[in-house]
């Protein structure tokens, strides 16, 4: 899958270095994975959920953080939409991403 975009992750673990080896060790998978649907992702991530089929939430460092992901599995494309502590996910409107 390619990622867009790697730098917001890059931006929130310097920030945030407590998930750096969280957030690369994603990346890494996430990289050689080729999904078609966001089953074949939960079977890889099952503590991911799914959201609207196509939008998918990751828990990052024992769900301290979330990550959400916009998928376009014709594309072999994940947009990356958020990455927040639990709590800024809670204040979240989802149908805005």
């Amino acid at each position: 899958m390619n990622i867009i975009a790697k730098r917001t992750l890059v931006d929130f673990y310097t920030k945030h270095p407590e998930t750096e080896q969280a957030l690369k060790s994603w990346y890494l998978i996430v990289k050689k994975a080729n999904w078609e649907k966001s089953s074949d992702i939960q079977s890889m991530f099952n503590s991911a959920d799914s959201i609207q089929g196509n939008i998918i939430v990751f828990n990052i460092c024992g769900n301290n953080y979330r990550l959400i992901v916009k998928f376009n599995y014709l594309a072999n494309t994940g947009y990356i939409k958020f990455i927040g502590t639990h709590k800024q996910y809670g204040k979240l409107k989802i149908d805005q991403l």
